[in-house]
């Protein structure tokens, strides 16, 4: 691995003293479970915030869905927590994940820029916003170094608009719509299945209070839920398709 490559948070680079390595798992292992957790967390949260930073990248802040232009249907711009992203990942570690992940509602990037640094064979941002779709895509050509896809895009299209490519194995929802918006997104899914049936996952993350759109389609099943850092307020579940015709699972 270059030295540049080192520098990714998920990937840093070793202490090269014996002694600041031992302070450091002396000083983690001391502390209890949950602190260990919030410790581990906050070091991942800097790294990441600290390599946006040196690199030009613009991934942070809310922005308001009126801001936006966006009706009540669609949501505005909330970034993905980092740790939130990896532990999303983490049940599917096994899966083959060379195939191609989508991020819809994908604002400003940051779960396209978190998975353009894993071998997916394509990695898409879908966005409706042209303001957002001009910084992810900024992001993109600053971080293309770092990058591991082979091929990473962002498409400016409005969500129910977009034909879900037959290769698409791994669809990835940080709350960006809901109401009817879901449902024509999810029959685009359902059309691409039927094309080609195949392994799928959707990662779909929601408020706590908020219905799960995904929990009510008879053709989808929760397959893991995953505590995030935010599991106060968010739940995140991911889902398989059942097999068109038997109901079996699709995988």
């Amino acid at each position: 691995m270059n030295r540049q490559a080192n520098i990714l948070p998920f990937t840093p680079p070793p202490l090269t003293h014996s002694r600041p390595r031992r302070w450091l798992r002396a000083g983690i292992g001391a502390v209890r479970q949950p602190k260990r957790e919030l410790m581990t967390r906050t070091l991942y949260r800097f790294a990441w915030r600290a390599f946006e930073l040196l690199h030009g990248l613009d991934t942070t802040g809310s922005i308001d869905a009126s801001e936006l232009g966006h009706d009540e249907q669609r949501f505005g711009y909330q970034p993905i927590d980092y740790h939130t992203f990896l532990a999303a990942l983490r049940p599917l570690a096994k899966e083959d994940r060379r195939g191609t992940f989508i991020d819809y509602g994908c604002g400003k990037g940051r779960a396209v820029l978190l998975a353009s640094f894993r071998h997916f064979r394509e990695v898409i941002g879908v966005e409706r916003s042209a303001e957002l779709c001009a910084i992810a895509r900024r992001n993109i050509e600053r971080s293309a170094t770092w990058r591991r896809a082979a091929s990473v895009r962002i498409v400016e299209q409005d969500a129910t608009q977009f034909v879900v490519p037959d290769d698409a194995d791994l669809l990835f929802f940080y709350n960006p719509f809901r109401g009817a918006v879901m449902a024509e997104v999810l029959g685009q899914i359902r059309a691409s299945l039927a094309r080609r049936p195949r392994r799928m996952h959707l990662i779909y993350a929601l408020p706590n209070t908020d219905p799960d759109a995904m929990a009510e389609c008879s053709w989808l099943r929760p397959w893991r839920s995953v505590s995030t850092c935010n599991h106060a307020w968010e739940k995140l579940t991911i889902y398989r398709p059942l097999a068109f015709g038997n109901g079996r699972d699709s995988s």
